[in-house]
């Protein structure tokens, strides 16, 4: 489960990564725009501008957190169908072990009789 879960985790983090670094800097991008927006009007500093960018930082926060939680949802998915797959390969593998060696019992069987009627005779 460990191996399939970093193999996993290693092609599909990097995309929730980029995700994740592109909300940041939207989030720095709406705030650098609300500061010169506010500038221009000569507000400066005003607590409407922080209170505006601490809703803007909040917005970011969740859209981390809920992309953070589909990264974890879908790795375990995968990791859950992995898991399941090598399951059943794992039990074919038994049933055909299985199954040779109850011919190779067969035929040892049958060699077995053949030579017991020659000692016979």
């Amino acid at each position: 489960e460990e191996e399939i879960r970093s193999t996993v985790a290693a092609w599909l983090r990097p995309g929730y990564e980029q995700a994740i670094a592109n909300r940041q800097a939207q989030t720095l991008t709406n705030k650098a725009n609300l500061d010169a927006d506010a500038i221009a009007r000569g507000m400066g500093a005003s607590t409407y501008v922080t209170d505006v960018k601490n809703r803007q930082q909040n917005a970011e926060s969740r859209d981390i957190a809920t992309m953070e939680s589909d990264y974890g949802s879908t790795l375990a998915e995968y990791v859950s169908e992995g898991v399941e797959d090598e399951a059943n390969r794992a039990l074919q593998v038994e049933e055909f072990n299985a199954e040779q060696r109850q011919k190779a019992y067969e035929m040892a069987y049958a060699a077995a009789l053949v030579l017991f009627q020659e000692y016979k005779n």
